[in-house]
């Protein structure tokens, strides 16, 4: 009897020899004793089979010729002579790098030691999938989970934190996935007749083997499924959308407060005018004053200018105060002028080169605190059955309350960012997906500094699951190996937005940033226009005035004149 089977392997082919061997033992059997199943019982005494005895004398007896070589039997031992075997699990077989399968080796043979066989031989212990393919329930969460877009229904095909350490698990544990996404959109929250929606539900109702997501570890989840151990650690944050970059425009006003501003403006007019009374009141400046001498230091206008130039750096070297006082006075003017530039070039460098998150909304109590922003979350979330089951006197109980008009229904990630852009939504959510969102659109949105809620995030595992304690124990190796830190920092880190030491942004000033110079500068050309058009009509209506009362001076002095003329005239006429 021979068997023509094509072996890829060692292992398939002693197992093909053992087959052909048995085939032949029973063949020898059922053929030369002429025996079947029912001619011989068992003996009520003993519960031996009597054709035991015959199976064991054609073993002794076969001999076969064998891929691995001949095979016979110690008449004696029953043992193979001359071969030392190995023992292999049949159905956990893989498939290496080089395409071929592997069987795992779990104990060997001799004639010299016998059979020795692995502690966990005969155990209920899951090893692996032996390529299965699992099926993978998902939502699009960046950067958990990335859909490729250009993918077609059918074919999912996900990036991310998680497809990482999904991947690595399906490399130690020997299975493929096939992603699918939950009809209703939603993780998954209790109906009120008991049933379970989104990837929670798949997973009860056995349409998924493993929900992958960052899930919430709550208690009444845990009723209906089986978590892993927490891949991570991670909170709810409030994520608001970036004030309108129109505030930009005067940034370079912003060091100081309006009140400051006014303060400097006051104080410059009032050291102007206080040093012109005090330039007047010297013994010098009396005696100028006696003597008719009109000079700058004399001139309110002239120290007006010369305490702003000062202020601005642009102190005038034509004169200089002459009297002690008024150089006293001058110097600790211009020691006041050091220190508020001081202030205001430090703070605008400050304020502009790593600006200050503009999140109003930092935490719950402000939320709570001011109506103009409205707060939103995820529908179908446990986030949102936290809110939905507080006590309307607590704060998350006033959350909920301020939630009126929020879409009760499962939203896509797009639409979310949309009601993120129109400006009047706060979104609560996990703090984690919002500093990714929030480093990858570096002018949109800001994350509040509060994060309350902590929880562990796992994968959802039916319940009472054979895998779930594998699955753990490899999970926990990776997270001690660093592979989540490393894969955290790659997801996370890996933004288009530049981040300093401190997490703030730091990148080149734009021009809505600087725009406020440039404002300056038109107001500058635009009032020196305006002052200079009025200084033409002035000096236009002086010199008006002037020949007015010129041609009037005139007409005057010619009138005076004709009669001094006519008067001779008349009397040369009466004496005649």
């Amino acid at each position: 009897m021979t068997c023509n089977l094509t072996v890829k392997n060692e292992v398939e082919s002693q197992l093909v020899d053992a087959i052909s061997t048995l085939a032949q033992v029973i063949h020898q059997v059922v053929t030369v004793h002429n025996i079947s199943r029912h001619s011989q019982r068992p003996s009520c005494r003993t519960g031996r089979w009597p054709g035991v005895d015959l199976f064991e004398e054609a073993i002794k007896r076969v001999k076969v010729e064998g891929i691995t070589g001949n095979i016979s039997f110690d008449n004696s031992t029953n043992r193979r002579w001359g071969h030392g075997q190995e023992m292999f699990d049949l159905e956990s077989s893989i498939t290496d790098g080089a395409n071929k399968t592997v069987y795992e080796r779990v104990g060997t043979w001799s004639k010299e030691k016998g059979i020795n066989v692995n502690d966990t031989l005969f155990l209920n212990e899951f090893k692996h999938f032996k390529n299965r393919t699992l099926i993978v329930a998902t939502l699009p969460d960046p950067p958990f989970m990335i859909m490729n877009a250009s993918t077609a229904k059918d074919d999912l095909v996900f990036t991310g934190f998680l497809a990482d350490i999904l991947h690595e698990l399906s490399k130690r544990l020997n299975f493929s996935v096939r992603y699918v996404l939950p009809a209703d959109k939603q993780y998954g929250s209790l109906n009120s007749d008991g049933s379970w929606t989104g990837m929670v539900g798949m997973v009860v109702r056995g349409e998924a083997d493993i929900a992958v997501s960052p899930l919430t570890a709550t208690a009444v989840r845990a009723t209906a499924i089986d978590f892993t151990i927490p891949f991570m650690q991670d909170g709810l944050g409030i994520m608001t959308k970036k004030k309108n970059t129109q505030d930009k425009m005067f940034r370079l006003f912003k060091p100081f407060s309006p009140t400051v501003w006014i303060l400097i403006a006051v104080s410059i007019v009032v050291v102007g005018v206080f040093q012109w009374l005090v330039n007047r009141s010297t013994p010098e400046g009396a005696q100028r004053r006696h003597e008719a001498v009109q000079g700058d230091e004399l001139s309110l206008t002239e120290n007006t200018w010369m305490i702003f130039g000062n202020f601005l750096g642009q102190a005038s070297v034509t004169w200089y105060p002459v009297s002690s006082s008024g150089r006293t006075l001058f110097n600790l003017a211009s020691f006041f002028s050091i220190m508020v530039m001081s202030f205001y070039t430090s703070d605008l460098i400050a304020y502009l080169a790593v600006p200050s998150k503009p999140d109003y909304i930092r935490n719950l109590r402000d939320l709570t605190s001011q109506t103009e922003i409205r707060p939103f979350v995820t529908y179908g979330t446990s986030t949102y059955d936290l809110f939905k089951e507080s006590d309307p006197k607590s704060t998350y109980g006033k959350v909920y309350s301020m939630m009126e008009g929020m879409p009760r229904r499962p939203m896509a990630w797009g639409e979310r960012l949309k009601l993120m852009n129109e400006g009047k939504w706060a979104w609560i959510g996990d703090k984690a997906f919002f500093e990714y969102l929030a480093n990858t659109n570096c002018d949109k949105f800001t994350v509040g500094d509060q994060q309350f809620f902590t929880a562990g995030y796992g994968f959802a595992l039916p319940k009472n699951s054979l895998f779930g304690e594998a699955i753990n124990k490899i999970i926990s190796q990776i997270q001690q190996a660093g592979f989540i830190v490393n894969w955290k920092k790659k997801w996370w880190e890996g933004g288009r937005c530049a981040a300093g030491k401190d997490g703030r942004t730091i990148k080149p000033l734009d021009l809505a940033s600087v725009s406020g110079a440039f404002i300056v500068v038109a107001c500058a050309i635009a009032v020196g226009a305006l002052v200079l058009v009025g200084e033409l009509l002035y000096n236009r209506f002086n010199r008006n005035k002037s020949e007015s009362y010129e041609f009037r001076e005139r007409g005057t002095n010619a009138e005076t004149t004709g009669s001094v003329e006519e008067r001779p005239q008349q009397s040369n006429a009466a004496r005649s």
